[in-house]
């Protein structure tokens, strides 16, 4: 039990549906599930990582979550600035109707 207490602290996390790890070499990743995401979003939205990269973001990207009456197809989004402590996104609408959808961003960084 000791060993994987060890583990654990070699590996700082927050295993939650906006969370991050901390890899011995320091290298972060961190994830979005979308739990900021604002209903009927259109235009570029500012989320807010989990925690600042230290030096710099290194690659952001994002998907799109579709949940309850969403229609496959009907927007998409796009990553269109990064910083240390945020990502912003834009939904790119195909349709009027894009109800259910939410972004989904892993970004990567040090």
């Amino acid at each position: 039990m000791h060993a994987a207490a060890d583990l654990a602290a070699a590996f700082p996390a927050s295993l939650s549906d906006n969370g991050y790890v901390v890899l011995p070499n320091g290298l972060i990743l961190q994830w979005l599930a979308g739990a900021q995401q604002a209903a009927g979003m259109s235009g570029a939205q500012v989320l807010t990582l989990p925690i600042a990269f230290p030096n710099r973001c290194l690659h952001a990207s994002v998907s799109t979550t579709l949940s309850g009456d969403a229609v496959p197809g009907r927007a998409a989004y796009a990553v269109t600035g990064v910083s240390t402590t945020k990502v912003t996104v834009e939904r790119q609408p195909f349709e009027h109707d894009m109800r259910g959808s939410t972004p989904a961003v892993l970004a990567i960084g040090y």
